[in-house]
C-alpha cells in the first residue's frame, strides 16, 4: 500500500470511531478531485458543488459499512460515480457543456502543461484541443467516459476502475 493509502486508512479508522477532524481531513484532501468528477460528468458547476456535498455526506453516513478492502478514494470515487449516474438518469440530462477552464488548468492532460512564456498561437491550440477532446468525450457512452476519466484523468488504475464500476477488468 501507498503511504497515501495508510495515511487514509488511519483517518478512515479514526473517523470511524467518532473523531470528525478525521474526516475532515478526508473531505478537504479529496473535496477537489470529487469536485472535478461531479463537474466531468454533470458539466454544471452548482450541480456538481451538489453531488460533491452529496458524496461526502453519503460516506460520512455508510464510513461505518467501508470495508477498507479497496482504498478510501476508490470507495469515495465509487460514491460520487452512483451519484453523477443517478442524477443523469433521473434529470435525462446526457447533453454535456463545455469543459472548464479553471478545472482542465488545475489537471491537465500530460504535455499540456502551460509555460510562463507560451506563445498565444500555442495556447490557441491547446484550446483548440481542448475543445474538440471535449466534443470527443461527449460522443463516447457514459460508462466509456467514465473509464476514460477516470484513467486518462484521475489515473486510476484498471483494477480500481473495474472497482468502481462494479465490473471484471476485462469488461
Amino acid at each position: 500500500r501507498s503511504p497515501e493509502a495508510e495515511e487514509d486508512t488511519l483517518l478512515v479508522k479514526a473517523a470511524k470511531d467518532g473523531d470528525e477532524d478525521a474526516f475532515s481531513q478526508l473531505y478537504e484532501k479529496y473535496r477537489e478531485r470529487v469536485y472535478r468528477i461531479a463537474y466531468r460528468h454533470v458539466r454544471d458547476k452548482e450541480k456538481a458543488l451538489d453531488l460533491t456535498q452529496d458524496a461526502f455526506i453519503k460516506a460520512f453516513q455508510s464510513l461505518q459499512r467501508f470495508r477498507e478492502d479497496s482504498s478510501f478514494y476508490t470507495w469515495l470515487f465509487r460514491i460520487t460515480y452512483n451519484s453523477c449516474i443517478d442524477h443523469l438518469r433521473s434529470a435525462k440530462n446526457k447533453r454535456l457543456g463545455e469543459i472548464n477552464e479553471e478545472i482542465m488548468n488545475q489537471e491537465r492532460l500530460p504535455n499540456m502543461n502551460r509555460s510562463i512564456e507560451q506563445r498565444p498561437a500555442e495556447v490557441a491550440e491547446e484550446n483548440e484541443l481542448r475543445e474538440r477532446l471535449d466534443e470527443a468525450l461527449e460522443q463516447l457512452p457514459e460508462a466509456q467516459r467514465s473509464v476514460f476519466v477516470m484513467h486518462v484523468m484521475e489515473q486510476l488504475q484498471y483494477k480500481e476502475i473495474a472497482e468502481v464500476m462494479d465490473c471484471s477488468i476485462g469488461t
